[in-house]
């Protein structure tokens, strides 16, 4: 239950207050005992050489009426003690220790927070570039090297897409097949399925015949090495050979399929070896230009599938790839530190806000303590009001029937019934919590006074760290100091 509703319980209720004079005066029979133990107390207290000390305290029958207020202020004290108080002191003291040891409610503490993620982040960057520059540099000296043993001073060319290469292969591979399909339709007696069948299958014997053509003769014969341009010319003869002798045989098939389907099988061979050129059919030659001009595109592809220089694409992509792991370790510490300062702008936006909701909610408990106090205030008085009621009427029943001897009603009774009901302990536990409430808002307004003064001096701090730590000369001299230790580390290897 919060202390505003609380308060207003006790108000609804009036369960502080313990009973009206009016309430007193009715009891009849609780006063008449109170003014019969007082004649009989005049008498038994005749001459006494104690009733000046009950003048100034009270008797013991004044205490036995006085029992009941007495344990029901101390019944109220305990009470209040337990619920009340405990929860005010709670909140208050969850106030205080966030001030004191919570980074959400202190700027300077927040701001040292930030600052030290910032340098971590900073020395972790550093560990990071270390390790990707030791790669980078093992790297880098294994393409230094490469370029000097093949007298390389450029840089490697190749195609971006691996994956458009192929598909323009495979693009091709489909375009040769189906427009090869009619011309080997005419002589298969599966029709255009059987064409389709043929035309694919001498479409992959001319793509890989091409492709080794690209990929591997014509760019060893950019070799430095003068064997393996030997071998490399060579083995470009001979695939020329092969290639052109492929053409030749599906013309050569195509027309004995026409003539002679039974037999272009097994004739193909012999007829294309004793009589290469004695093409007759027109439309075969349509298909000898179509593989040729198939195998001139595929040949071009593939020799520009890496690099022309055998090996140099391979070593120079893994160059650039650690290159780009580099940049990338750049890229994400600077990503890294921008978050880390926007971070720490919004947390300070949010101490702000706590900060004020700070100041509102203890602001909200001294005015429910102040409000609950004014309760036990009257509390207070209707109590010492009852409490006196009783006494006034057993001293006055006790002095009209005394001759000489009175006892006295003034201030030190009133204050010696205060102090024995125990209502002084009340009104200052009540005092006691009020202080303690100001005193923590005290605090806090100082702690609000603080950051609306310094936020802005700690917000330009990390800014100023920030711009130091992420601009392009502290990067690079941390970037050639790590570059200069893995250097030295590899030496030392």
């Amino acid at each position: 239950m919060g202390f505003k509703s609380y308060v207003d319980t006790v108000e609804r209720k009036n369960t502080i207050e313990w009973i009206t004079l009016k309430e007193l005066e009715v009891k009849e029979n609780f006063i008449k005992k109170v003014n019969k133990s007082g004649i009989k107390d005049a008498e038994k207290l005749k001459h006494c050489e104690n009733l000046d000390k009950y003048n100034l305290q009270i008797t013991p029958d004044e205490e036995e009426f006085l029992k009941k207020i007495k344990d029901d202020v101390s019944s109220k004290q305990e009470s209040i003690a337990r619920t009340f108080i405990k929860d005010v002191k709670k909140q208050l003291s969850s106030i205080t220790k966030n001030l004191s040891e919570s980074d959400s409610f202190n700027i300077k503490k927040l701001t040292e927070k930030y600052i030290n993620e910032l340098n971590e982040r900073k020395n972790s960057f550093k560990e990071d570039i270390g390790s990707k520059l030791k790669e980078y540099i093992s790297i880098r000296r294994e393409l230094v090297a490469f370029q000097m043993l093949n007298n390389l001073e450029r840089s490697a060319e190749y195609p971006q897409s691996i994956l458009l290469f192929w598909g323009i292969i495979f693009s091709v591979l489909m375009i040769e097949s189906i427009a090869n399909s009619f011309f080997y339709a005419q002589g298969s007696d599966l029709g255009f399925l059987g064409g389709i069948f043929m035309a694919f299958a001498i479409s992959i014997a001319n793509v890989a015949i091409s492709f080794s053509i690209g990929f591997v003769t014509l760019r060893y014969l950019n070799h430095v090495n003068k064997v393996k341009k030997i071998i490399a010319f060579l083995g470009l003869m001979i695939l020329l050979v092969v290639l052109f002798f492929l053409h030749l045989s599906s013309a050569h098939y195509r027309e004995l399929a026409i003539v002679s389907p039974d037999n272009a099988t097994s004739q193909v061979l012999k007829e294309t070896f004793n009589n290469p050129f004695n093409i007759n059919d027109f439309e075969s030659f349509i298909l000898i230009i179509i593989g040729f001009a198939i195998s001139a595109s595929i040949i071009w592809k593939a020799y520009r599938f890496d690099d022309p220089y055998p090996g140099y694409g391979k070593v120079w992509r893994k160059w650039e790839k650690s290159n780009e792991e580099k940049k990338k370790s750049i890229k994400k510490y600077i990503e890294n530190l921008s978050k880390i300062r926007d971070e720490f702008n919004q947390k300070s936006i949010d101490l702000n806000r706590n900060i004020h909701n700070a100041v509102n909610n203890t602001n909200d408990i001294i005015e429910d303590i102040t409000t609950y106090k004014a309760t036990i205030d009257r509390y207070y008085q209707n109590t010492q009001d009852n409490a006196m009621h009783i006494v006034r009427t057993y001293r006055q029943a006790y002095n009209k029937a005394a001759e000489n001897e009175k006892l006295l009603i003034d201030e030190d009774i009133a204050y010696n019934v205060e102090e024995y009901l125990g209502l002084s302990k009340l009104k200052k536990l009540y005092q006691d919590i009020l202080n303690f409430a100001k005193d923590t808002k005290d605090e806090i307004d100082n702690e609000a006074i603080s950051l609306k003064n310094n936020r802005d001096d700690f917000i330009k701090k990390v800014d100023y760290l920030y711009s130091n730590l992420t601009n392009e000369d502290a990067i690079e001299s941390m970037i050639d100091q790590a570059y200069e230790k893995v250097k030295k580390e590899l030496k030392e290897d």
